[in-house]
């Protein structure tokens, strides 16, 4: 297993939210690679988990685990930081006017994931390198292709609207959701048809460069929606003939 230490030479480390938006104000960089570390902060230090982040993305790890319902090994070494009388260090790796996919995948790469044996990064999931398949960035379910999934849900389901409203009009189930009332009653499948016109640069999850995604996460969305903590998207009644 890696045991390599982070060098946090000439990098920020960050303690609180003001001073981090302050740096991001200009908009001329607004991404960045975080690490979060075990304490102390020094010259070098131990990495736990690694991201991209826009505005204060950093600080959202630390806020999940406040949250008793949350679990995970990321959630656990934080209250476990916590419970020593220390603070997580959030240290920002360096600062990007896109996505710095590639900064990030050779971070994680280099200090290797708990989950896989493979280092000692707790993130749950591992991205594909970038992939363009007919125009489309595949980077999120590069080995998928652009085609359905086979256990796609929902895709011969009527949909609609669910009783719980998104957040704002921005994110991604808002986008899909306002697809979704001005075509009432699509099938899971014309409605990824229809949301591969939405341009979602701007939503971080979808981990796309020029607003193009793939069916794939498409439709893993869709299926998201039901889910207990969303309901963003309900069935017509039943499933189309």
């Amino acid at each position: 297993m890696i045991e390599s230490l982070y060098d946090a030479t000439d990098k920020l480390v960050v303690d609180d939210r003001e001073t981090l938006m302050r740096i991001l104000s200009d908009g001329a960089r607004p991404f960045y690679v975080y690490l979060l570390c075990v304490p102390p902060a020094t010259l070098h230090m131990r990495p736990f988990y690694v991201g991209i982040g826009q505005s204060d993305r950093v600080f959202s790890h630390e806020d999940e685990a406040k949250l008793e319902t949350s679990t995970g090994r990321k959630v656990q070494e934080i209250r476990r930081i916590w419970k020593s009388g220390q603070n997580v260090v959030q240290v920002i790796d360096g600062f990007f006017a896109q996505e710095p996919w590639e900064r990030e995948e050779s971070l994680i790469n280099f200090f290797g994931l708990v989950k896989d044996g493979t280092g000692i990064l707790m993130n749950e999931q591992r991205y594909s390198p970038s992939h363009v398949r007919e125009g489309v960035e595949l980077r999120k379910y590069a080995n998928d292709g652009n085609n359905l999934p086979a256990n796609f849900i929902r895709r011969s389901t009527r949909l609609r609207p669910g009783p719980r409203v998104p957040k704002n009009s921005y994110s991604v189930y808002g986008k899909i959701c306002k697809v979704l009332e001005r075509d009432p009653a699509v099938t899971g499948e014309e409605l990824v048809e229809l949301l591969l016109d939405v341009d979602f640069s701007g939503n971080k999850s979808a981990y796309t460069k020029d607003g193009a995604v793939s069916r794939p996460w498409l439709a893993k969305y869709i299926d998201g929606g039901f889910y207990a903590k969303n309901l963003y998207i309900q069935e017509v009644g039943g499933s189309a003939k």
